[in-house]
C-alpha cells in the first residue's frame, strides 16, 4: 500500500524526501513491501534547510487468502460462510455481497439463486487480504409426482420407490418412513398405512425434496365362483356366469372350445378343455377352473 508523508508542517515545506540509501524521493510517497524502514525528510524556508529527520515505517505483510475454486448449494439451504474459504493467515474474514458490496455481518447465509461473494482476511493491525470473489451455484431443490394411494393384496408387499414419478433430476434416491422412521421401500402393511415419501440427490451437494405422503390401502383376494353345465355338444353353446362380474374367460385347447369373456362356450370338437376365469380387483387377483367336456352329437 501506497504511503504519504504529507508536504507541509509549521509552515515549513517538505519537499526533500529520502529513501533508506540515501536517495531522494520524487514526490512524498512511498510504496514498500513487507519490513522495516527509515525513511528521511528535511524542510525548506526560504534558501535555509532543517536537518534531516527520521520517519520509522514499519511494513507488514498482507494476510493470505484461498478460497474454493467452486461452491454449490441446495435452494433455500442455509450454509456457513467460511465454507468458501480454502485457507487465510488472518485473524478474521470479512464477507460481502459483491452485487452492491454490503457487508455480510452473519456467518451463514441462505439463498434461492446464484450470488457472488467478495470475501477479505484481515489481521489485528489493520493489514487485509486482497479481495477475492467466489461464485455459488444454487442447485435446483428434488421434486416428484406421487400417487395419494395404492392397493397391496393382503399378505403382499410393494415397492413404493417404484411408485415415484416425473423426477426433475437423473440421479437420486428414494427414503421412505413410517411414523418418522426410516423404513425399506419395499414394504408389507398389515392394516392401511401412510407413509412419507422424499427424494435426495446423489451428487453433491446433497439436495432433498420436500416429503409426500401416500397411502397403502390393503385389498383382498378375491373369491371366485363359477355356475353353469360343464358339457356341451359339438357345434353347439352354453352359457357360463361367474362372480365376481368383470373379469375374463379364457380356454386350455381352442380346437375342442372357445369362450368369451360374456361366458359363451362353444364346443368345436369332441375332448375335454379346463376353462378359466380370472378377476382382478386392484392388486389382487384370482382364479377359478371348471373342468369342461365337448362331447359328440349322437
Amino acid at each position: 500500500q501506497a504511503i504519504n508523508f504529507g508536504n507541509t508542517t509549521q509552515g515549513i515545506v517538505l519537499g526533500y524526501y529520502y529513501d533508506t540509501l540515501g536517495s531522494e524521493i520524487g514526490g512524498n510517497t512511498v510504496s514498500p513491501t513487507s519490513g522495516s524502514y527509515n525513511y528521511y525528510v528535511r524542510g525548506k524556508l526560504g534558501e535555509c534547510y532543517s536537518d534531516y529527520r527520521t520517519i520509522p515505517i514499519q511494513v507488514n505483510e498482507r494476510p493470505s487468502l484461498e478460497l474454493l475454486p467452486e461452491y454449490a448449494v441446495c435452494s433455500g439451504a442455509g450454509f456457513y460462510l467460511r465454507n468458501l474459504v480454502e485457507s487465510h493467515g488472518g485473524e478474521q474474514l470479512l464477507y460481502y455481497d459483491a452485487s452492491d458490496n454490503t457487508q455480510i455481518t452473519e456467518i451463514r447465509d441462505t439463498i434461492f439463486s446464484d450470488k457472488t461473494y467478495k470475501i477479505i482476511s484481515a489481521t489485528g493491525n489493520g493489514c487485509q487480504s486482497k479481495e477475492k470473489f467466489i461464485d455459488v451455484k444454487v442447485i435446483s431443490q428434488p421434486d416428484f409426482d406421487l400417487p395419494s394411494e395404492v392397493a397391496v393384496c393382503e399378505g403382499g408387499s410393494i415397492n413404493l420407490a417404484r411408485e415415484v414419478y416425473n423426477v426433475n433430476i437423473s440421479e437420486y434416491k428414494v427414503e421412505v418412513r413410517e411414523n418418522g422412521q426410516l423404513v425399506d421401500p419395499i414394504v408389507s402393511p398389515e392394516v392401511e398405512t401412510v407413509y412419507q415419501i422424499k427424494i435426495l440427490s446423489e451428487v453433491e451437494p446433497v439436495c432433498a425434496s420436500v416429503s409426500k405422503g401416500i397411502t397403502v390401502k390393503i385389498t383382498t383376494s378375491p373369491t371366485i365362483q363359477i355356475h353353469g353345465l360343464k358339457d356341451v355338444c359339438e357345434g353347439n353353446q352354453v352359457t357360463l356366469t361367474a362372480l365376481p362380474v368383470g373379469g375374463e374367460w379364457s380356454s386350455s385347447n381352442h380346437a375342442y372350445a372357445i369362450v368369451d369373456n360374456a361366458g359363451v362356450v362353444t364346443g368345436i370338437t369332441p375332448g375335454n378343455v379346463v376353462l378359466t376365469y380370472r378377476y382382478e380387483n386392484g392388486s389382487c387377483s384370482n382364479s377359478g377352473t371348471l373342468d369342461f367336456t365337448i362331447k359328440p352329437i349322437p
